[in-house]
């Protein structure tokens, strides 16, 4: 099912924007796309149910003449075919399996010419056989609990960066960090800043994950109430 007599995202993002209807925000105005009307799509709040925090509101029961853009089983199909997309996208994708081994993510640490280093992980053989034999006794350990610092290491894998092939091991960058900080004074005033900022985005992050949790409540209530419809009409 598509919405809207069957059109497709891409003919109703083509009949906005040839009606100057735009996306807007605090930083630039773009056109209409069809991914962009996708996301709408699935977003609970499309089809009624606004959502912010421990608060769920039904729209549609508070007011009589609300009307959603697209109905309730409507979102239910785009958000399956949206979950089928991701998967796929997962399963396409290369598989990182030493990121949580690399203290810093890829692409944080550049040279002048803004190069960024590529990280890696030295002797894995020799790491697999260690971490083998320790798991023998600690069945709990992991890749990330037996390397070294110095096997992890960053190396510069532009062809075109005058510092090609320069390398690196954490425990350099580690005391470079920390030596670095070490110099760094913070007065009270931009301490209590910082605590302040951090603990906004904290509230933001428990905010969102409340969010998420009342989803996913609200998604199996509405399996339930379908499945009891389904048991009351035919067994």
């Amino acid at each position: 099912m598509k919405l809207y007599m069957g059109a497709s995202d891409e003919y109703i993002a083509n009949r906005l924007n040839a009606n100057e209807y735009f996306r807007e925000n605090k930083k630039e105005t773009k056109a209409v796309s069809a991914k962009m009307l996708y996301m709408v799509w699935t977003d609970d709040f499309y089809y009624g149910i606004y959502i912010y925090g421990d608060s769920i509101v039904d729209m549609r029961v508070m007011n009589p003449h609300y009307q959603p853009m697209i109905s309730e089983d409507e979102h239910d199909i785009l958000m399956t075919r949206s979950k089928q997309k991701s998967k796929q996208t997962l399963l396409s994708a290369k598989e990182d399996r030493y990121a949580d081994v690399r203290p810093l993510p890829k692409g944080i640490l550049k040279v002048q010419d803004g190069s960024s280093f590529t990280p890696y992980i030295a002797a894995v053989s020799r790491l697999k056989t260690r971490l083998a034999t320790v798991q023998k006794k600690h069945p709990e350990f992991e890749m990330k609990d037996v390397v070294l610092p110095h096997q992890i290491r960053y190396r510069i894998m532009n062809k075109f960066s005058k510092l090609y092939q320069l390398e690196v091991t954490f425990d350099i960058v580690d005391k470079a960090v920390c030596d670095l900080f070490s110099k760094i004074k913070v007065n009270t005033k931009d301490f209590d800043e910082m605590i302040a900022v951090i603990s906004d985005k904290i509230d933001a992050m428990n905010r969102e994950n409340k969010e998420k949790y009342n989803k996913t409540v609200l998604r199996l209530n509405r399996v339930k109430s379908k499945k009891m419809d389904f048991i009351k009409h035919n067994l």
